[in-house]
């Protein structure tokens, strides 16, 4: 029959391990396939020029804290030779890409390390980081994804 302190101890312990794997599980970003694709068309610098890139990476973050800047998040002059199919696909991936290192409180490193395996290079990783970074305490002081 167990003690009183020993059970005590291994709730403590149980806890302690609990929040181990709460830690981990939040290390790493998981998002569909659709996200994944969505930031890879995002990746590539024949479909998305530099222009375009931070354009759309601003109005994907605009639109989740200003409700009038979602309704002309892709009007931007930098955006208007690309394909509408693919402004939409990757507008809802980096939103949602933000969202969810908001939910998750990710860090930069976290964040950094799942655009680069959806072949972000380094420019746009930073570009992407340095505007997360503006745009996440709006973020998370709104209601737009809770």
């Amino acid at each position: 029959r167990s003690q009183p302190g020993e059970a005590a101890a291994r709730g403590d312990q149980l806890r302690s391990i609990t929040c181990s794997m709460s830690k981990v599980s939040r290390s790493t970003m998981e998002l569909s396939e659709a996200v994944r694709s969505g930031l890879q068309l995002l990746a590539d610098r024949g479909r998305i020029p530099s222009g375009a890139f931070a354009a759309l990476v601003w109005g994907a973050f605009r639109s989740l804290v200003d409700e009038q800047a979602a309704a002309s998040s892709l009007d931007h002059p930098e955006l208007k030779d690309i394909e509408m199919t693919i402004l939409k696909h990757c507008h809802a991936a980096t939103a949602t890409c933000i969202l969810e290192a908001v939910k998750q409180n990710a860090d930069m490193s976290t964040i950094s390390s799942y655009l680069e395996d959806c072949k972000l290079d380094k420019e746009r990783i930073e570009h992407f980081c340095t505007e997360y970074q503006v745009f996440s305490l709006f973020i998370t002081c709104c209601d737009c994804f809770c």
